[in-house]
């Protein structure tokens, strides 16, 4: 069972409603935009009076707008930082009224699976907030739908994450361990959140007064499986090990790495023989 304990604040004080109003170049003609679209997502506030979100819910914004929780006046908001890899955002809101009797939500770490959290969010189909319960059922690597071809860790759960949802928090013993931000259409009770291990990263990343993104090692891997292949290699029959099979323009990687290198640890973690 997940308890809120009596002296914590209640963190639906703490989650924000944001409409946007955005407008897109058409891909295959930029200099047109498409017509102006109105959207809605969800925030949270954090130390620092900064409000994180979603890259998606913020994109190509025209104008941004938040409101607190069972306020109907909207604030005027602007985005600070943008990640569109790990999609997430900080937005900030200049009028001082908009934090008054607001408290911010800690960060907390990586849930375990089969444990139980919360969403909070503004999903469609109504005005007021929504509260869903469920358990984390996976954590692993998931292509992030936003930009399409980078993959983070993500976490699954079976509480209801719809559109509106999108930058909500996802709260376990009265902290936020997640952003929630995509499902999967056609699969039922299955949402994904971003763990605060990447939120972490980004806040850190942004010290400095600029995002820099996630590195990337420059390198294709293939699986390693066919053991004739591993005995010419002299690799033992482990399961570790993958082939480097190309290599990107990535200065250091091309120094420090050559095409059909086997790579057989990552930041101390073993590789396994399936990449």
């Amino acid at each position: 069972m997940l308890i809120f304990s009596a002296g914590a604040a209640s963190p639906e004080k703490s989650v924000i409603q944001i409409t946007t109003s955005s407008q897109q170049p058409s891909w295959d003609a930029p200099w047109r935009f498409d017509a102006v679209r109105r959207s809605s997502g969800t925030g949270f506030l954090i130390s620092g009076r900064r409000i994180v979100t979603n890259a998606h819910v913020v994109s190509w914004a025209k104008q941004i707008l938040v409101r607190r929780y069972q306020d109907p006046r909207p604030y005027a908001a602007r985005v600070k930082f943008i990640a569109h890899d790990c999609d997430l955002a900080i937005l900030e809101v200049e009028d001082e009224r908009f934090f008054q009797g607001m408290e911010a939500l800690d960060l907390g770490d990586l849930p375990p699976v089969r444990s139980p959290v919360v969403t909070y969010g503004y999903p469609a189909g109504g005005e007021q907030i929504s509260y869903t319960r469920g358990v984390v059922s996976r954590i692993e690597l998931q292509s992030y739908s936003h930009i399409g071809n980078r993959a983070y860790l993500a976490a699954q759960t079976d509480a209801a994450i719809n559109p509106g949802n999108s930058g909500g928090p996802v709260i376990q013993d009265d902290k936020v361990v997640g952003v929630a931000f995509q499902g999967i259409p056609g699969l039922e009770n299955t949402g994904f959140f971003i763990p605060t291990t990447l939120v972490k990263h980004l806040l850190k990343d942004v010290e400095d007064g600029r995002y820099d993104g996630f590195p990337q090692v420059g390198v294709r891997l293939v699986a390693l499986q066919n053991p004739a292949y591993r005995r010419a290699l002299k690799l033992p029959d482990d399961d570790l090990g993958a082939r480097i099979d190309h290599i990107f323009d990535f200065p250091k990687t091309k120094e420090l790495l050559r095409r059909d290198d086997v790579l057989l640890k990552a930041g101390g973690y073993n590789v396994a023989s399936d990449g």
